[in-house]
């Protein structure tokens, strides 16, 4: 009877020790994760980016700095998070003379009056480098007074010439001013469309520029 009880004193032991043990290799994880975690960066220069030295390390620590969990916070135009270090951004460029961050972002006032009055030739688009976009819209104008000379236009020049075809003439620019106008006021329609489109998203300052960067908010 004592050896049994002397036996459970002892499996109770070390199961109670292993369970500590347990715990404690827990904990040390647990602070060996906090650890790495915050050696990510113990400083503001820890989050400069890898080429930048002598007088470039003067940067300002509202745009880069190593935040309370350890991590590296970039902002402004010409810094942002590459890996875990700050790397330099195409929104703007760091000038360590001065220590200043000089914008290259393009001005929201300028694309919103550029797409106010020639928007259908893309040129807003354009110039916030957004080619594709500028360039479909210009794409579009082209293309659709093309076509409408092509089907509209030529076929009433080829049959509206002789007396001898005069119903066939007469049928042939019936049609052919129908055409012109159905497709004048298709253009029409989604030239407007894609105006106001272009006002209402320039206006809210919802479209980036080329490189990726939100346009200057001047509006």
């Amino acid at each position: 009877m004592h050896s049994i009880l002397l036996s459970g004193s002892i499996v109770c032991c070390l199961l109670m020790t292993s369970s500590l043990l347990d715990a404690a290799a827990v904990n040390n994880v647990g602070k060996l994760n906090v650890a790495v975690r915050q050696a990510s960066c113990q400083n503001n220069s820890n989050c400069y980016p890898l080429n930048i030295t002598g007088i470039g390390l003067n940067i300002p620590s509202g745009q880069v700095s190593c935040g309370l969990q350890g991590q590296c916070v970039c902002s402004g135009n010409c810094f942002t998070l590459n890996g875990s270090i700050c790397g330099y951004s195409k929104c703007g460029w760091y000038d360590p003379n001065s220590a200043t961050c000089n914008s290259l972002t393009k001005s929201q006032t300028t694309a919103f009056l550029l797409s106010l009055f020639v928007s259908s030739l893309g040129v807003a688009n354009f110039y916030i480098g957004q080619n594709g976009l500028g360039g479909g819209q210009l794409a579009i104008l082209i293309a659709t007074l093309a076509v409408s000379y092509l089907v509209c236009c030529l076929p009433c020049c080829i049959f509206c010439g002789g007396e001898k075809n005069e119903v066939k003439g007469s049928i042939a620019f019936i049609g052919g001013m129908c055409c012109v106008v159905v497709t004048i006021l298709l253009c029409s329609f989604a030239m407007v469309a894609w105006w106001i489109a272009d006002l209402v998203i320039f206006a809210q300052n919802g479209r980036l520029d080329g490189n990726g960067c939100a346009l200057e908010k001047n509006l």
